[in-house]
């Protein structure tokens, strides 16, 4: 589809995830000056010498988060199993340099996964985010990296990861936390695969308590869920 596997080491993630799964790809791009986050979703649009070419469209007035709307809504797509990658600030030398390391560990102009998404449950203030560097290693070392202090420091943040994901790891395998207010300073673009749900999700519930009309009940609140996944 692109020629060779070496014409696939770099480009646009969002591509990748639609071409990939066929599903819709929003994009979320930081506006460092107002804090906000916009939403434009992806068009691909290949051509007969660009299979790769697309377009982005958004809304008019824009639709924009603040940081603690964006991290819900992370922590959203998240619970509903999304694909969901983001993209560091700066450019990529590494095809010219190499890879080294730096002081805050982020590779500049680097596309990473986002795993998880995590909010403490006795101190709201906490908001974590679970990343990997598809490399398997150049990890982030500052605040809720694997060895930093947060982690003795919050006991019960730490016994809630470990009973979310089985633990905080400390292995150099490119996986990482970090808080949400690190993230903003050093990644600047979100995408998020959509997930799609099919025949085999779909389910009634007939509330046997409500008589008669417990199925039509079912049939009203399914729906109102269903379209409360679709918002944004």
């Amino acid at each position: 589809f692109c020629g060779s596997y070496a014409n696939i080491e770099g480009g646009l993630v969002a591509w990748a995830m639609a071409t990939l799964t066929g599903n819709a790809v929003l994009m979320y791009d930081l506006d460092s000056t107002e804090q906000t986050w916009e939403r434009r979703e992806l068009l691909p649009e290949p051509t007969a010498t660009d299979k790769r070419h697309c377009m982005t469209t958004g809304e008019d007035p824009p639709i924009t988060f603040d940081p603690d709307q964006f991290f819900d809504l992370l922590a959203k797509y998240d619970s509903e199993g999304c694909m969901i990658s983001c993209s560091s600030h700066g450019e990529d030398d590494t095809r010219k340099e190499g890879r080294s390391e730096n002081e805050t560990g982020i590779v500049p102009g680097h596309a990473y996964t986002i795993i998880s998404a995590y909010q403490s449950k006795i101190n709201s203030s906490i908001k974590l985010l679970r990343l990997r560097n598809p490399w398997g290693s150049f990890e982030w070392n500052g605040a809720w990296s694997d060895d930093s202090e947060e982690w003795s420091n919050h006991k019960v943040v730490t016994q809630e990861i470990k009973l979310m994901v089985g633990g905080v790891g400390s292995d150099d395998d490119g996986c990482f936390w970090m808080h949400f207010d690190d993230f903003a300073k050093h990644f600047d673009g979100v995408n998020v695969g959509l997930t799609h749900l099919g025949m085999n999700d779909l389910k009634l519930s007939v509330n046997e308590e409500c008589g008669k009309i417990g199925p039509a009940l079912g049939c009203v609140t399914g729906c109102d869920e269903r379209l409360a996944k679709r918002a944004p």
